[in-house]
């Protein structure tokens, strides 16, 4: 809206100011942010404390408009810019960053994930199975796979959907409790499979 528009400057300046009193705080010598947002809102406490400034770029094209404004400073400003893909790397390529200071790194999968686990439930339920890896966030678009099992089900009455994932921040604790409503209210709770820390539950 035009209002939060106009509440971007004081914002970005209470930011700022912000993260330059975190950083002397805590004596930071690195400042990593994971966000262009952020980038720019750091840039000032990287020049005060002569901070290099790291953007770790997760997202990957295509970019909105604010997205490609803000990125294209936070590409120009970073020191480095670390990248978790291809796709992210030629994204912050067009965004302009020097191709010197563009490091690809793949975020790493740590071994134990990969170890067998035992599970309680024999035999194993029938399928299809369908799942998303992500973190209990609305942007994630969980709701949207719910309203997708309850339509595929008409079609596929056993099909089932695994939600692997955990909670990012405290705002979103009540996120969880609105996506097992939504289940309970589709009237496919009993297939929508939840995983938090290898720990399973059925809604």
């Amino acid at each position: 809206s035009a209002k939060a528009w106009l509440r971007l400057p004081d914002r970005a300046r209470r930011g700022s100011e912000a993260i330059l009193d975190a950083a002397r705080s805590a004596r930071a010598r690195i400042i990593h942010v994971h966000h262009p947002v952020m980038a720019v809102r750091a840039r000032r406490a990287a020049r005060r404390l002569g901070a290099p400034l790291i953007w770790h770029v997760h997202e990957i094209g295509p970019m909105s408009a604010p997205y490609r404004v803000l990125g294209s400073i936070a590409a120009r400003s970073c020191e480095l810019v670390i990248c978790t893909s291809q796709a992210s790397r030629d994204m912050v390529r067009q965004l302009g960053a020097p191709e010197h200071r563009i490091r690809l790194i793949h975020n790493a999968a740590d071994p134990c994930f990969f170890a067998p686990i035992a599970i309680d439930r024999d035999p194993w339920p029938p399928g299809p199975h369908i799942g998303q890896f992500a973190v209990l966030e609305p942007r994630k678009g969980h709701a949207d796979l719910i309203r997708a099992l309850a339509i595929a089900s008409a079609a596929l009455p056993t099909l089932r959907l695994w939600i692997v994932g955990e909670t990012s921040f405290e705002r979103h604790v009540e996120y969880k409790s609105a996506l097992e409503r939504l289940a309970q209210g589709l009237g496919v709770a009993d297939r929508v499979i939840m995983l938090e820390n290898s720990v399973y539950s059925v809604i």
